[in-house]
């Protein structure tokens, strides 16, 4: 072989080696988890330098045969041929750690032996020796056995690329497909041209494209930073998640105590029991929210609070804020002034909830932080156009004011203004922070002004969608005069000659809606599917229909488009009848054609007065009749009384009781909304089990939309929320968190079969 060939195949092949220990030396200069992936790539390196190294020595030694002894040159041939194999074998083991997310040494036989039987036969089968003008080379059986064993691992590894390149991560999915084409380059040039010596570089281009597109420092840097904040995340998610079940488990039994005093208040006729019950119960609440504050803290920090706007009545709210604090107000001997704009439209459309846990957590700051004068709130609004208004909401109190400094901090976690000045006053340091929070996730945030000594102001202002141009009027006003809605025996209209259709999958939303809508002396009929309810609509006449969205079948939007084509019935008023609350929702049913949008669960109040807005005029009649107060007072006599069943009621894990009541109106409908619960429990959760068995994601997000609306009925909140995360996944297609969720569902959905027995 002349010199200056000598020279140059020398020459790559040390350039290509220098490379390899570069990349071997910032591999290494690195620290990195100890992961299956790294420790192959590693290994790739070595058998890459053993490899580079021997073919620069066997270029040697076969072409100096004859100084060379034999069995030197065979056994350096043996070893260089060998690694060929070996070191696709490697790259397969690399590939499919990366397609499968393998993170521990899982080799099976098979897929080992086709390398050990290749160095076997390498070593024992003949090897011959070409001579040519370039370079000898070596070729013959052991040749063949090192290159289709290498192909084997090679079209493996190109399997898996191709298969599971969805599962790669896109940085491993470029370097594995660089990496593929280098080596079929490599051998598609050598098989053409034998004595092309490029084994080397193409064993180098390999690990040059695996280490700059998964491997570099840089790429473990970000992997080890996305280490740490998973690691961040995780402990931060345990203490939320230790956070919410020590609140729930505390909350359990204050709600039992609470309960239990809550019938003390209503029996006893003893002065001096029910002034302890009196104490019990003011302190019982404010324990309450203090845990409350704990839970919505950390539930804001795992973000898992969720905006979920609903109809809801401004001043049926404001009514509701007003009862709350007034009280503690007149013990404290301040004034409590509400003045709100009479022309803000009646019903809106936003988070109720936390729209009014915003204010109530103002409210009560300024009440807590005021000794003397008065605490006042402002209520008004801007039209935005269309069908939408900026509601402002102000509080102004005279209490002790905050220097400038002290409002900085005001939103800091567990922090309180001047500690030592209001060491008396009881709180977390947790309401403004978590009101600050609410609001941002509302579009909206809390603006605050005040002068020290002289009292302070906390303002916001909040879109909201109109459901009803009707102003609030001057009733507003008529604060504490009232109750909107509440605990009334006497229904807002009559209307014994009105037909209403309610079509609903769920006989437990039947039940309730049929329950909510009795004293209103309207006849109710039912109907389970789509096809069931347009049967009914061909046969009889009804003034309104509630139409349930997510059924099997047959949903609620192709059932409104088969009703409309009934002869008769296209200008009937259809209203949706859905858990389906997110934004935007109301618009899309409004283009579906639905006439008005009715989110679940929905209270008494809020169900008579859209019913009220479209039952036609000639079949209402105002107010309640003598005969439905009469058979709202015969209903009273069957109510449960309290006593020991109210205890049971109370202590019942999972459940609030309250946040029930709220939603059904009256114990007897609430207990009765409860039967239909439990009785339907083995039915239900079969049917979301063989759907979620047979894959059939399409009813299985109906089914588990359904529970979710279910269990917020009878105040399961947090078996809602779990059956909500779940039909989100079903929607997204999200496999991996129904498979995993799915067995926690339905296990806690069946306890309550247990859990309600005796209600």
């Amino acid at each position: 072989m002349p010199l200056m060939q000598y020279v140059v195949t020398i020459r790559e092949e040390l350039a290509c080696l220098l490379v390899l220990i570069y990349i071997s030396a910032t591999y290494l200069s690195v620290s990195r988890k100890k992961t299956y992936a790294h420790t192959l790539f590693l290994n790739i390196l070595t058998v890459s330098i053993i490899n580079i190294i021997l073919d620069a020595v066997t270029i040697y030694t076969v072409n100096h045969r004859d100084t060379i002894p034999e069995w030197i040159n065979h056994g350096l041939h043996i070893i260089y041929i060998a690694s060929f194999p070996i070191f696709l074998w490697l790259l397969y083991l690399y590939v499919r750690s990366m397609a499968f997310g393998i993170t521990e040494h899982q080799i099976t036989a098979r897929e080992i032996i086709p390398v050990a039987l290749s160095t076997v036969a390498i070593a024992i089968l003949p090897m011959y020796y070409v001579e040519s003008s370039f370079s000898d080379y070596s070729t013959g059986p052991a040749d063949t056995v090192a290159y289709i064993c290498a192909f084997v691992y090679f079209t493996l590894s190109v399997v898996l690329l191709i298969r599971y390149r969805k599962a790669m991560e896109p940085k491993a999915r470029r370097g594995i497909a660089l990496s593929l084409i280098a080596l079929v380059s490599v051998v598609v040039a050598q098989g053409v041209v034998h004595q092309l010596l490029m084994t080397g570089i193409g064993i180098t281009i390999i690990n040059v494209a695996l280490y700059y597109t998964v491997e570099s420092p840089d790429a473990i840097l970000i992997e080890k930073l996305a280490y740490e904040k998973e690691r961040a995340d995780a402990a931060n998610e345990s203490k939320s998640h230790f956070l919410a079940r020590m609140s729930h488990e505390i909350r359990t039994p204050i709600n039992a105590v609470l309960g239990m005093d809550e019938m003390i208040l209503r029996e006893s006729r003893e002065e001096k029991v029910l002034e302890y019950a009196e104490n019990i119960r003011v302190s019982g609440n404010t324990l309450l929210s203090l845990i409350n504050d704990i839970l919505d803290f950390s539930k804001a920090e795992a973000g898992k609070i969720e905006i979920i706007p609903t109809q809801y009545d401004l001043g049926s709210m404001l009514n509701d804020l007003y009862n709350m604090t007034t009280e503690r107000a007149r013990d404290k001997g301040l004034t409590l002034n509400m003045d709100v704009s009479s022309e803000i439209p009646c019903l809106l459309c936003g988070d109720e909830i936390r729209i009014k846990q915003c204010i109530l957590n103002i409210l009560t700051n300024a009440i807590k932080y005021t000794e003397k004068g008065s605490v006042s709130m402002r209520v008004g609004f801007d039209r935005l156009g269309g069908d939408r208004i900026r509601l402002s909401v102000a509080v102004k109190d005279t209490g002790i004011g905050m220097k400038k400094e002290a409002i900085e901090s005001l939103f800091t976690p567990f922090t309180r203004i001047e500690e030592k000045r209001n060491r008396y006053i009881e709180g977390t340091g947790l309401g403004m922070s978590i009101t600050q929070q609410l609001l941002h996730l509302m579009g909206s945030e809390l603006k605050v002004e005040s002068e020290y000594g002289k009292g302070s102001e906390f303002s916001f202002e909040i879109e909201q969608l109109v459901m009803s141009d009707i102003p609030l009027g001057d009733h507003a006003h008529e604060f504490g005069m009232k109750t909107v809605g509440k605990n009334s025996d006497t229904a807002l209209f009559t209307a014994p000659k009105a037909r209403i259709l309610v079509v609903d999958d769920s006989d437990m939303n039947l039940k309730v809606i049929s329950l909510l809508l009795k004293r209103t002396g309207v006849q109710i009929y039912t109907a389970a599917s789509g096809k069931e309810a347009l049967k009914k609509a061909s046969a009889i006449s009804f003034d309104l229909y509630f139409i349930d969205h997510m059924m099997p079948g047959m949903d609620g939007i192709e059932t409104l488009k088969e009703l409309k084509r009934i002869p008769g019935r296209k200008d009937t008023v259809c209203i949706v009848f859905t858990a389906n609350a997110i934004s935007g929702a109301r618009e899309t049913y409004l283009d579906a054609g639905f006439d008005d949008y009715l989110a679940k669960p929905v209270n008494g109040e809020r169900l008579e007065s859209m019913l009220r807005r479209y039952l036609p005029e000639e079949l209402i009649c105002p107010g309640g009749t003598e005969e439905m107060k009469d058979a709202a007072d015969a209903e009273d006599t069957l109510m449960i009384s309290g006593g020991e069943a109210d205890a049971l009621l109370y202590d019942i894990e999972g459940l609030d009781v309250r946040a029930g009541m709220e939603i059904c109106g009256d114990e007897k409908t609430y207990r009765e909304v409860i039967e239909v619960f439990r009785d339907g429990i083995p039915e239900k959760s079969d049917e979301i089990e063989a759907s979620y068995e047979n894959g059939d994601w399409e009813n299985y997000r109906i089914y588990v939309h359904a529970l979710k609306s279910a269990a917020k009925t009878i105040g399961a909140t947090e078996l809602s929320e779990d059956a909500m995360i779940l039909e989100k996944a079903a929607a997204s297609n999200d496999i991996w968190t129904i498979k995993n969720r799915t067995g926690h569902l339905l296990h806690e959905y069946r306890s309550y079969k247990d859990r309600l027995l005796g209600v």
